[in-house]
């Protein structure tokens, strides 16, 4: 099953590559994202949970000319209110951006730009309840709004909690990297 759906995959990567030459994303290497998130799960009980965090986008892969994967490092708080528990956690995770940005042209290509599909899998420690060291698994979509602005959607399974959140995410360029590309530029 999963050989088919990476088969499956890499023929449309390679079919849309001949239509789409400049599929991207939303992101450069370099890039600094802070979010804040709110959302609601269960596990033996309900909880409002908050989501702060902070992702830093490490690489950015190419397939010949198409660029429309990210992979970065999240650093993320949990702070869950109960009845009648009160949690608090951190962790830190992997993620995988998959941008839709220049895939089409057009009114179409309007509507697809600002989608941005990803997943966060990593480790998350609970300092209040008794969960202790688990699994962090997030998977979702964000929506950029503006260039540095977007609202997100996402599935949240922190240790032996699990269910949906909203988040506000903003983007920040990393000057120094920038500064240094530019330098390299004029070196050459």
């Amino acid at each position: 099953m999963l050989k088919k759906l990476l088969i499956i995959m890499l023929m449309a990567i390679c079919a849309t590559s001949l239509w789409a030459a400049d599929w991207s994303s939303n992101y450069k290497q370099g890039n600094v994202v802070m979010s804040v998130g709110a959302g609601f799960e269960s596990s033996n009980i309900y909880e409002i949970a908050v989501y702060p965090a902070a992702e830093m986008i490490l690489l950015k892969p190419e397939i010949g000319e198409l660029s429309f994967i990210d992979l970065g490092a999240k650093l993320m708080v949990r702070g869950g209110i109960g009845f009648p528990a009160l949690d608090l956690g951190a962790g830190l995770a992997g993620t995988l951006h998959f941008g839709l940005k220049d895939l089409a042209d057009g009114e179409i290509g309007e509507y697809l730009d600002p989608i941005d599909f990803f997943a966060e899998v990593g480790v998350g420690f609970d300092f209040l309840s008794n969960a202790g060291i688990g699994l962090i698994v997030n998977s979702g979509v964000n929506y950029w709004l503006e260039k540095d602005f977007a609202l997100g959607l996402k599935y949240t399974g922190w240790n032996s909690f699990d269910g949906v959140s909203i988040s506000a995410n903003w983007k920040f360029k990393n000057q120094k990297r920038a500064e240094k590309a530019v330098e390299k530029q004029l070196d050459s």
